[in-house]
């Protein structure tokens, strides 16, 4: 265990140069003993180094924890009211409330998650219960939900009822102490310092925790008994959700685990309950996943025996590859497909929510798996799955609607 940090850093030092990113910390948890291995600088402009006590802002690793605050104050079947009509806290936590991820409004103004929500302009794609669609706005349904029932802002509820029953001091919403960044241009290695520090406080229940690797796997720790924390509640492309949880398998083997990317910084927290392992991964980059996925993987297979993600790729006829190739859109991203003779590429741009900027995001290739979903296999992107839903291009958190 002492040296299992000491034995990937190389492969920590390499995937931090090959990519560019400025700051990487990563934790392993494992027989209740904690390693935590820091690389790079945390600001480029200050040059001071990432460390293991290092806060970032963990973007959607916060959406466990509002789940975990949900279940301890809300019935989670009682119906709340939604642009899409009444929908369990249950669905909304696990992206099937019928909401798209964001609204249409900017958040900034509002003081509270509760004002949020009766001002950002949230908006309906469909039926609730029948397709997942990551949604960050579900979140802050529920994390007005939660105001109302405690009395309470979100931020003194999760204090309250989550990280003080678990003795968690430190995870909170202040300011990280690591500063955000994104590459100068779409695929480069060089980097600048992302241009939205804050962050708004209505965000807070889908991504705007502030924390330390160790203070993930604090948290983490308490779902090695939790089966009702692995309970499926939707299909996902590739995968299956649970409330608040992803939930998947390799070898045999059950993981939670949750991606997070907002405002210059991705994470990742993965959990292996029957091996009681988890591991951590924090960055101050848009591009920190890329680096930091060989990493969190190479500690998994040694550690906990979790073989890493190889997909099953299958045959897909040219008639089929075609009948999805086109454009697609919304007002917040484009996307344009092109089928080539045994994938597809991809191109697309994306809304950043904070900036308001479409950003594009280097072309993708995408191999069939089944079903109708197809995987990444190399680059930015590797490891995410996209499929075409009704008449939809889903992937991630992007919904947009084929264009006739």
């Amino acid at each position: 265990m002492e040296s299992a940090l000491e034995s990937i850093d190389a492969l920590a030092r390499e995937e931090l140069a090959r990519w560019g990113v400025p700051g990487l910390a990563v934790g392993l948890l494992a027989e209740g003993r904690s390693d935590v291995g820091a690389w790079g600088v945390a600001s480029l402009a200050s040059g001071e180094r990432v460390r293991p006590e290092t806060t970032f802002r963990v973007a959607s690793v916060t959406k466990p924890f509002t789940a975990e605050l949900a279940r301890a104050v809300l019935d989670l079947d009682e119906p709340l009211d939604t642009p899409a009509g009444p929908v369990a806290p249950r669905l909304l936590l696990a992206h099937v409330g019928g909401l798209r991820c964001e609204g249409s409004e900017p958040l900034d103004p509002f003081p509270t998650v509760s004002a949020a929500v009766e001002g950002a302009g949230l908006r309906a794609w469909g039926e609730p219960g029948r397709l997942w669609v990551y949604s960050n706005a579900g979140y802050w349904l529920v994390g007005a939900a939660v105001e109302r029932a405690t009395g309470t802002r979100f931020e003194e509820a999760m204090r309250e009822h989550v990280l003080a029953p678990r003795g968690l001091a430190g995870p909170g919403f202040d300011a990280p102490s690591a500063s955000g960044h994104e590459p100068v241009e779409p695929g480069a290695t060089e980097h600048r310092v992302y241009p939205v520090p804050g962050y708004p406080v209505a965000r807070r229940p889908s991504g705007g925790m502030v924390a330390t690797v160790a203070e993930l796997l604090g948290f983490a720790e308490t779902f090695w008994d939790d089966v009702e924390a692995r309970t499926v509640v939707a299909r996902q492309p590739g995968g299956r959700q649970g409330v608040g949880w992803m939930v998947g398998r390799r070898g045999g083997v059950d993981l939670l685990f949750h991606p997070g990317s907002a405002a210059g910084f991705q994470s990742t927290l993965m959990v292996v309950p029957e091996r009681r392992v988890a591991v951590a991964a924090l960055s101050n980059s848009t591009r920190g996943r890329a680096a930091f996925e060989p990493v969190v993987d190479a500690l998994l297979e040694a550690v906990a025996g979790v073989p890493r993600w190889e997909p099953r790729i299958v045959d897909a006829s040219p008639e089929e590859l075609a009948s999805v190739a086109g454009r697609y859109a919304d007002a917040d991203a484009d996307v344009v497909v092109e089928a080539l003779p045994d994938a597809l590429s991809v191109r697309l741009s994306d809304r950043d929510p904070f900036t308001g900027r479409m950003i594009e995001i280097p072309a993708i290739l995408g191999r069939p798996v089944g079903d109708g979903t197809f995987a990444v296999l190399e680059g930015e992107e590797a490891g995410a799955h996209f499929d075409f839903p009704d008449r939809f291009f889903r992937l991630g958190s992007m919904l947009a609607e084929r264009v006739p």
